[in-house]
């Protein structure tokens, strides 16, 4: 692909997600303040400046510019904390991250910025709330193979920084692969390239810049490792206030605030593997996603609108059209922060993506493709259940009644579910049903059922564990599906909202799978409509039971 169509899909790509950047600033008129209590603010007083340390060569992340000043992303995160605060955080230098490090462990500071959460370091420091992610890549020599699984190193050396989260993580899960390790990222890259070692780890942002810093042409992103890189901060054991209040703040950091940090930072580079067919096809999908979206939105408005009116025009009372108004613009609230929120991950993940498969060599694409094709799977996801919800509250989607065999039907949705499930190491178990078992119910409505039960079972159940499908009469006309995890459970305080539309519970999924908190109020619906109900029986941590109870078929129905 020669340099105009590479500069003309970054530059697509840019447009893009710097209007769907604008959709997610538009939400918030105001920036969310600091939830803060009286003796947080009681304890920020106390301590007007707050000394930390950081790794000096982490660049883009932090690094001492050439007048020694600290640099980079977390200075920005910091000052911007800090206003919020009304505190300073100032920086204690050291010569590098071994040194900062144990400098925190011995109490010469309060804190320490961009540090992974690891069991080796649990027992010195408490961690916040993450504030921003990315994946870990493997980095080797142009001539090197692709390495779509952490097993093809064992026997390479592989080099790494001295306590990174990334090398720690390696020496604790991988023994058979050869570990060396060095002062800094930089110096594990420079091993690389002069062939002292086969391959390093570090995370893509922090390649991108050592590379081009160093002038490591030779080098190339031959993979990515199974590693989230979660940028925290590692806060000195006995310090829990200031663990609050650095989780206050960061909690209150609202999608144009982040933007606004990480942009600068974070940049795209032309690659020469994608083909021009390829990159149209992708952006088109892209576009195209985007602009169902707002359409959706704008069909959604139109909904309501009319809803709003017909509501105003036969009800008699002025109190109660008003709480119908706030209702509906409350929905329509929520539809715009959903779509904001839900869909920039998957489109972030995209990106990274192709700027992935644009640097790799043909024969590794594969994997980087399954990811690609997952991240677009999650966002057509999301549009269904939009294209569902405008359906129901139209009137327009229809329901036939029709005789359906239920092992079939809990069949076909184990079958949609199994790739999901096997990403996550989760077992779908599915007890034995009398054959003759049938319901009275519309193909559709219940294979949507099954599907979003089992998808949130999934979805929320521990790697490695167990999801089971089963079935029973209950009374003489009446029958249960069961759909039970093992996961977190529901807690009873959250019980109420379960099946409300754009409710986000305290529970969070287990592989930080996005939700659009739509999935349980369409099955609800679709329940309801089928002549049926639905509901769940659940203990905190001891997971969850779903069963859908619909009338029974009879022998000689169709």
């Amino acid at each position: 692909m020669g340099y105009f169509a590479q500069s003309t899909v970054t530059y697509l790509w840019r447009i893009i997600l710097g209007h769907f950047g604008l959709l997610c600033a538009s939400v918030y008129l105001d920036a969310k303040p600091v939830e803060l209590t009286t003796d947080d603010k009681a304890w920020l007083q106390a301590n007007p400046t707050i000394l930390f340390s950081y790794d000096p060569e982490f660049v883009p992340f932090s690094y001492r510019d050439k007048n020694g000043e600290f640099r980079g992303l977390d200075a920005d995160f910091l000052a911007a904390i800090g206003k919020k605060l009304g505190v300073e955080f100032l920086p204690k230098h050291y010569d590098s991250w071994t040194q900062a490090y144990r400098a925190a462990e011995a109490g010469e500071v309060l804190m320490l910025t961009s540090t992974a959460k690891t069991a080796e370091r649990r027992d010195a420091f408490a961690f916040s709330r993450p504030y921003v992610d990315f994946p870990v890549a493997i980095l080797t020599r142009k001539e090197e193979k692709s390495f779509n699984d952490m097993r093809l190193l064992e026997g390479r050396r592989v080099a790494g920084a001295k306590n990174y989260a990334a090398t720690l993580a390696l020496k604790r899960n991988y023994p058979e692969i050869i570990l060396i390790e060095y002062e800094s990222i930089a110096e594990a890259l420079q091993a690389v390239a002069s062939g002292q070692a086969d391959a390093a780890l570090t995370n893509l942002v922090n390649a991108s810049y050592e590379i081009r810093r160093g002038g490591l042409t030779g080098l190339k992103v031959a993979g990515v490792a199974p590693i989230t890189f979660y940028l925290r901060y590692a806060v000195r054991q006995g310090e829990p206030q200031l663990l609050r209040v650095l989780d206050a703040a960061v909690a209150s950091l609202e999608e144009k605030e982040l933007q606004a940090i990480i942009a600068p930072w974070v940049t795209l580079e032309s690659g020469s593997i994608l083909s021009r067919r390829q990159a149209a096809w992708w952006v088109a999908g892209a576009v195209a996603v985007f602009g169902l979206v707002f359409a959706l939105i704008s069909l959604r408005n139109r909904a309501l609108r009319k809803k709003l009116k017909e509501r105003m025009r036969f009800q008699r009372e002025l109190e109660l059209s008003n709480q119908s108004l706030a209702h509906l613009n409350e929905e329509k609230a929520g539809l715009m922060s959903m779509a904001a929120h839900d869909l920039r991950n998957p489109l972030s993940g995209l990106l990274l993506s192709i700027d992935l498969l644009k640097q790799a060599p043909i024969e590794s694409r594969e994997v980087t493709l399954q990811r690609m094709e997952t991240l677009v799977q999650q966002m057509m996801h999301m549009v269904r259940n939009l294209l569902d919800v405008q359906a129901l509250e139209s009137g327009t989607r229809k329901i036939t009644l029709e005789r359906i065999s239920v092992r079939t039907a809990l069949g076909e949705a184990l079958e949609t579910a199994d790739s999901t499930a096997t990403a996550k190491q989760i077992k779908l178990e599915l007890a034995a049903i009398n054959p003759v078992l049938a319901v009275k119910s519309d193909r559709s409505a219940l294979r949507q059922i099954c599907d979003n039960l089992l998808s949130n079972a999934v979805k929320y159940s521990p790697i490695g564990s167990t999801v089971q499908l089963s079935a029973e009469k209950s009374g003489k006309h009446l029958v249960r599906l069961i759909i039970r995890d093992h996961g977190p459970g529901v807690k009873p305080e959250d019980m109420p909202r379960l099946f409300l539309k754009f409710t986000n519970l305290n529970t969070r999924t287990t592989g930080g799978e996005a939700s659009t908190g739509l999935g349980l109020s369409i099955v609800k619906e679709l329940t309801q409509r089928l002549g049926g109900r639905v509901w769940c029986e659940s203990k905190p941590g001891q997971g969850a039971t779903f069963i859908v109870e619909l009338p029974e078929a009879g022998a000689g129905e169709r």
